[in-house]
């Protein structure tokens, strides 16, 4: 017996016993990457619903099942993409992400990093799931409680005190308060924290601030999804784009549909210039590498 909630095209569902319901209709019209990857031209309850129910037959997600290694990537620009392939490079020790079942989670191999993330969509409050629980243990993850806590910078501090120093974290844009927080924690341990950027559609404009003032060690994977909804989530894409500017190396035209790499604008501060020993470092060369593939 648990319940999940979660947002998929910001709709918000919940995931009980099992069963899924779609408790809101979706605030996006249409989706490119959903529409090439699932056929869907305008979002609904049903094509969420549909596309959820399809996740959790395909990896076991929210179930006793999960499936918790994958070497398949379903894109290459996803977030569990992008930081399993750091892993692989060694550019990343750690990631701090969420897991259905599990809450917040440091994982140290990629395979089992994209087991989790792949179809991961905006996870609310997740109850805990001791199958799930216990194979992410098995396969060298450290999990914040066993409660099914989600809390970010709790899981950087985590990660930091088992001695990792390049610690990757994802923060949601409604969260964006913890972005600020995970820069603080990460000058006081002296670690070189990398921060993602992830379900950024529909934030307020006071997030977008929040995350465009990240500078330099922010790295945002942006998907553009036009919505039905309300000027303020219009005017706050804007805002964090006005903010932005594509990676030199990562021109849009080079990028799969519906997806697009940006770094955030300004001059690194002193000490942190790309490519040297300064705090900026880890975010650089990842953006170099991700830049390099062409992804």
């Amino acid at each position: 017996m648990s319940e999940h909630l979660l947002e998929m095209a910001k709709a918000l569902v919940r995931v009980k016993d099992g069963k899924v319901e779609v408790l809101t209709e979706p605030g996006i019209r249409c989706c490119p990457l959903r529409r090439d990857l699932y056929g869907i031209q305008e979002e609904s309850r049903e094509t969420v619903q549909r596309v959820l129910e399809g996740h959790m037959k395909e990896l076991g997600m929210y179930g006793p099942e999960r499936v918790l290694e994958l070497q398949e990537e379903p894109v290459s620009f996803g977030a569990s993409e992008i930081l399993a392939d750091a892993m692989r490079e060694e550019l990343v020790d750690a990631a701090v992400v969420v897991c259905d079942g599990a809450g917040t989670v440091v994982a140290t191999r990629p395979e089992v990093l994209q087991a989790i993330g792949a179809h991961m969509t905006g996870l609310v409050k997740t109850e805990p799931k001791k199958e799930i629980q216990k194979g992410l243990v098995e396969k060298g993850c450290t999990l914040l409680d066993r409660q099914g806590t989600m809390d970010q910078v709790k899981g950087f501090e985590q990660a930091a005190l088992l001695g990792f120093k390049k610690i990757a974290v994802t923060v949601a844009g409604s969260r964006a308060v913890d972005a600020e927080a995970l820069r603080k924690r990460d000058l006081e341990l002296g670690t070189h924290s990398i921060i993602l950027a992830v379900h950024t559609t529909g934030i307020s404009e006071s997030e977008a601030l929040a995350l465009a003032e990240l500078r330099p060690r922010l790295v945002l994977r942006l998907t553009c999804c036009p919505r039905g909804g309300g000027k303020e989530s219009q005017d706050a894409d804007r805002h964090l784009h006005s903010r932005l500017r594509p990676h030199p190396r990562g021109k849009e035209a080079d990028l799969e549909p519906g997806a697009a790499l940006f770094r955030a604008a300004g001059p690194a501060p002193d000490g942190a210039a790309a490519g040297t020993g300064g705090q900026a470092a880890g975010a650089s060369d990842i953006e170099e590498q991700i830049a390099s593939r062409g992804i």
